[in-house]
Formats: C-alpha cells, structure tokens, sequence
C-alpha cells in the first residue's frame, strides 16, 4: 500500500506505479532492448529492474532520430534490424498496434534463443491516443498469443488491488490536480480494495489496472 501511494505522489500514474513495482522483482542481463525509448530516460523502465552487472542497453521507438544504442522499430511493418537481444521490454506500447500478430512476430525476429519477451498493457485504463488507441488484453489472450507464435508463458499476473483503485485510476487525472488533497481518495480506495481482498482473496485480480506477462523463446 505505502509502495504505491509513493510511486503515485512522484507523478505516476496507478498502472505505471503498479508496473514499476513489479519490475523490481526482476533482474536483466545481457543485451536488453526498451520498444517504445528512446534513450535511457526518467520515462525509462530499466530504472525499475534490477540490472546484472553484466547487461547492454538498447532502445527503439518508431522515431527516425540518430542516438547512440537506438533503433528505429515500426511494429507495424517489416522490419531489418538484426541484432538480437536476450530480453525484450515493451510497456504500454501494444495496445497503441493495430496488427499484434505482426508485432510480435517483429519482437521475435530480434529475440535470442531462449530470450525473454516483458510486455505489460494496461486494461481498466482511460482511453488514450499515442496516435492511436486500439485495445485491452488479458491474460487469456496472451496465452494464446504466445502459443501462436511457439512462445513459452514464462510468468503472467494481473496488476491492481481491486475495484477501488481501478475506479481512482480511471479519474487519476482530474483528481491528481487537486493535490494534495488526491492522498485521500488513493488511501481510501487501497483500504476498501485490501480489506475486500481480505475475505474474498480473487477480488484483487477481477479488476486488473494493467497486466505484465513474461513470454520465453523456444
């Protein structure tokens, strides 16, 4: 509880918060690529993982610019980059792609064997256009998803505390210019959705903010 209120007084929004928190839980080594980065940034989530001593940093957006240890990736089309990276992360960039097949089959042309594909989307979330908003998935659609292009569903979990919190985050906007008077709705709805998960436990994952899957290369 306390984690997440911090994560969202420092301008995050609940999804974000939630997905930063669950980051942490993971370590990164090798070559890794952020889809949707440009450079390593305050936006960045490899701020969030932990990082092996033993990691390279990659970034790629649909962006033409020239930086160091950037691509150019358009997950819409075909694609000639060949490096190959042993961990993938592409967060709140899926829901924004119209033809996710292709997606991910352009994610897995770049993944080593044996790699790992981190994507997290959001789900009860406000519409928002990045120039496009197109859909919400759940765990059930990636785990077909992920049989379809002969992936491995290496860890799945649905992010978010309950009805309340889902209910704050859609309004997370609006009632975040009311600061700090925003502290007092957020604790609430924690409260209400931790003593809801105290008597019946599956409350939490009914109403997921956003979600974060782990797919493995075969």
């Amino acid at each position: 509880m306390i984690k997440i209120i911090k994560k969202i007084l420092l301008r995050n929004s609940p999804c974000r918060s939630l997905q930063k928190i669950e980051c942490e839980k993971f370590m990164l080594n090798g070559n890794c690529l952020e889809i949707g980065n440009t450079d390593y940034n305050k936006k960045s989530f490899f701020n969030d993982f932990k990082l092996h001593k033993n990691h390279n940093l990659f970034f790629a957006d649909i962006l033409k610019i020239k930086k160091k240890n950037y691509f150019r990736l358009n997950l819409e089309k075909k694609n000639i980059l060949r490096k190959k990276f042993d961990t993938i992360i592409i967060f709140n960039v899926l829901e924004h792609v119209y033809d996710i097949n292709n997606a991910l089959k352009e994610i897995k042309k770049i993944l080593k064997p044996k790699g790992k594909i981190i994507i997290s989307t959001p789900f009860i979330y406000r519409y928002h256009q990045a120039p496009k908003d197109y859909n919400r998935y759940t765990l059930d659609f990636y785990e077909v998803l992920a049989k379809s292009h002969n992936l491995k569903i290496y860890y799945k979990k649905n992010l978010g505390t309950g009805p309340f919190l889902a209910s704050y985050s859609i309004i997370h906007n609006v009632i975040n210019l009311f600061k700090p008077l925003n502290l007092i709705p957020l604790a609430l709805a924690i409260v209400l959705d931790k003593t809801i998960g105290f008597f019946f436990k599956k409350i939490p994952s009914l109403y997921p903010i956003c979600n974060f899957v782990i797919f493995k290369n075969n």
